[in-house]
């Protein structure tokens, strides 16, 4: 739980309004749970952790008439953080 808060403070901190930091909390733990590769491993790239993440969110969206835009605000997100790594 104290995770979640960390980065629900950290995308605040960015700029990122509140729904768009709840949705990519949820997305975060939504990854979590239906991954199919341990997305916790110390070993594993920003970008494979990022299209897993894009992986499962497209999947269970499948049927949803706003999945891309939900993909794209998912990028969106991704641009940010990338831009606070440099």
């Amino acid at each position: 739980m104290r995770n979640t808060y960390q980065l629900n403070e950290l995308l605040h901190s960015v700029g990122i309004r509140e729904k768009l930091r709840s949705q990519f909390v949820g997305t975060c733990l939504l990854s979590l749970k239906y991954s199919k590769v341990d997305l916790i491993n110390p070993t594993l790239n920003t970008d494979i952790i990022r299209s897993e993440m894009k992986r499962i969110l497209s999947t269970l969206l499948q049927n949803d008439l706003h999945r891309a835009s939900k993909v794209s605000l998912l990028d969106k997100i991704f641009w940010i953080a990338k831009i606070y790594e440099l």
